[in-house]
């Protein structure tokens, strides 16, 4: 079918006139032009279409490498924040035991008072039983009495009687107390001083981070709003820490002012208890050494 068309093209062709073959063939070239023009035109469009592809291939490799530069940096302020966390707990759990040994040394020093209010009462008592209007058999009969309800108390004052071991033992305890408070403290301040250094590397490091996003082309806010969250409740932290270590400080130095006057509460009591028992002693040798028989 295809050669019988060819064969009538040529008997066509053949049945044309020089002229006519002439201008069909410039038809033919025009044609050919036109279709060399119109492909070189999609050849330039679709170089074009490549060029700018390969282009943002590109840009988006960049964009991926800035971000993986990033998020590495996200996860290593990340595992700061994790560390500056544990520093917190370990300060918290610090500040716990403090303030429960201070509630051991308050509950102490309550349990002191209440022995010098009944040491006063004792006191008080004596000092009523001693009066020379009682006579002297139920004044030693009082005074009897006295000191076998008042076991306790008189074994806690002979224990600082004869040198005063009871009262030095006290002492040293309070100053191993007030020593161990004052290195406490100290510790606490040094962890403190640390975490105020932690937290203002990492509140360069977020400066940092905000001047590389102010920058075009990076354009995730989230990533600064986060560091300046997680850094907003760091700092709310470390000033709570400040208040509990500034609280701290001033129960240290309630603590030594209330020892400075058990101390001196002490002294008096002692002095008192060892007089009211050398006139006890005094009065009990005089109540049963026998009368001397009267001169003739």
């Amino acid at each position: 079918m295809a050669g019988r068309e060819t064969m009538k093209g040529q008997r066509n062709y053949s049945n044309l006139t020089k002229d006519q073959l002439i201008s069909h063939i410039l038809q033919l070239e025009s044609g050919f032009q036109d279709f060399s023009t119109q492909s070189s035109q999609v050849e330039d469009l679709l170089q074009q279409q490549l060029n700018s592809c390969l282009q943002q291939l590109e840009e988006k490799d960049n964009t991926i490498r800035e971000m993986s530069t990033q998020l590495d940096k996200l996860e290593s302020t990340q595992m700061q924040i994790t560390a500056l966390e544990t520093d917190n707990d370990l300060l918290e759990s610090t500040i716990r035991n403090v303030r429960a040994q201070l509630k051991c040394e308050v509950e102490r020093h309550n349990e002191c008072i209440e022995k010098i209010a009944f040491l006063e009462s004792e006191l008080e008592w004596f000092k009523t039983a001693l009066k020379p209007n009682k006579e002297p058999k139920t004044h030693a009969a009082s005074t009897s009495d006295g000191f076998t309800d008042t076991t306790g108390t008189e074994n806690y004052i002979n224990k600082g009687e004869d040198g005063g071991e009871a009262k030095d033992l006290w002492l040293r305890d309070w100053k191993k107390k007030e020593e161990s408070w004052t290195d406490k403290i100290n510790l606490l301040q040094s962890q403190l001083d640390e975490l105020s250094k932690s937290k203002a590397e990492l509140e360069n490091k977020l400066l940092q981070q905000l001047g590389t996003e102010k920058q075009p082309g990076i354009t995730d806010d989230r990533f600064s709003q986060h560091l300046e969250k997680e850094l907003q409740q760091l700092m709310e932290h470390q000033d709570e820490l400040v208040s509990s270590l500034r609280q701290s400080e001033q129960d240290k130095e309630v603590l030594k002012n209330k020892l400075k006057y058990l101390q001196n509460k002490y002294t008096k009591v002692s002095q008192i208890s060892a007089m009211v028992k050398l006139r006890q002693r005094g009065l009990a040798k005089a109540y049963t050494t026998p009368a001397l028989d009267p001169i003739a």
